[in-house]
């Protein structure tokens, strides 16, 4: 837990220029790193700068097969889903709702469907299916298809069993998540974020990191999921600034909130949150506290009147 606590106060309570990167979070989550004070982030970083470990393997990248993304007819979607029955719905979002599908070979997907209410759905479909087309890691989600027909948009993916950690942490059905599942929860998520900013060229900024996007296959090993709002970055050092605010209440960091500046360190505050939910088991947008609170308030405060939050 100390290891937990340490990261997400360096995510979210830092400001983005002193914020870690994903990789050294991951190293300080797996505990490769020698013990350290609790918010001494500095010795991370010097211990960081004198390693010499290979990025692949700090990042657990596998050689995964790439298959090509397959073309749907809508009928065969339909079918799939039985009509887009009610009784196979999974989820909904802003882009749509999600459906539990059997396709013809048997095999069991989650199935996408533009809503046709959505104003942003257009470009979230055309952004979701070209950068699942480039990024390819255990600990994000596969696209295994689409569908383009009339108005029709629907994205076909591989169907993960155990839901998103929001549903599993603050959900009707939530189940009791023990330490060590936390644990690989964090670590495998951090993995598949650190894969976009790291490994992939240009690097990805997701910037929606949040509890319903990390989902959970049978061995509750965590996929990233939902890249409609993704950002591709063609220089490293690049910081953008975007016109258009866009994410969930909560999770947003402070200078995309005031400038719209945009960087990794965007997505890098968005996981010290859900970090922060890991630890606590309260939801990011805490309205159980407050309904104009936010969990890192929450948290800051509390931290205050325990322990002093200038430790932090």
């Amino acid at each position: 837990m100390i290891r937990m606590i340490c990261c997400a106060a360096a995510s979210v309570y830092k400001p983005s220029h002193s914020r870690p990167t994903m990789k050294q979070i991951i190293k300080v989550l797996e505990g490769t790193m020698p013990h350290v004070k609790i918010m001494n982030w500095k010795d991370i970083e010097t211990l960081q700068g004198r390693a010499t470990t290979n990025l692949e393997s700090v990042l657990g990248v596998e050689r995964i097969q790439i298959t090509p993304q397959k073309i749907f007819a809508y009928k065969e979607l339909a079918m799939a889903t039985g009509g887009f029955s009610n009784v196979n719905i999974l989820g909904q979002g802003g882009f749509g709702q999600v459906y539990k599908g059997t396709l013809s070979n048997g095999e069991v997907v989650a199935i996408k469907k533009l809503s046709l209410s959505s104003r942003q759905g257009e470009r979230e479909f055309l952004t979701e299916v070209g950068t699942l087309s480039l990024a390819h890691h255990q600990h994000l989600v596969k696209l295994i298809g689409y569908c383009v027909d009339r108005a029709n948009r629907l994205l076909v993916y591989e169907y993960v069993p155990n839901n998103s950690l929001r549903n599993n942490l603050h959900g009707q059905n939530r189940m009791i998540i023990n330490w060590a599942t936390r644990m690989k929860i964090a670590i495998g998520s951090a993995k598949g974020l650190a894969y976009l900013h790291e490994i992939c060229n240009p690097k990805i900024v997701h910037r929606g990191i949040i509890a319903n996007n990390i989902l959970l296959d049978h061995n509750f090993e965590p996929k990233i999921s939902d890249f409609g709002l993704a950002k591709e970055f063609s220089n490293s050092s690049v910081t953008l600034t975007s016109t258009m605010l866009a994410g969930t209440f909560g999770y947003l960091c402070p200078e995309y909130c005031i400038t719209g500046q945009l960087s990794d360190k965007t997505d890098v505050y968005g996981f010290g949150v859900v970090l922060l939910e890991l630890i606590t088991g309260k939801q990011a947008n805490a309205r159980e506290f407050n309904p104009y609170a936010s969990l890192t308030s929450w948290v800051a405060g509390s931290t205050q009147t325990s322990f002093g939050y200038s430790q932090l």
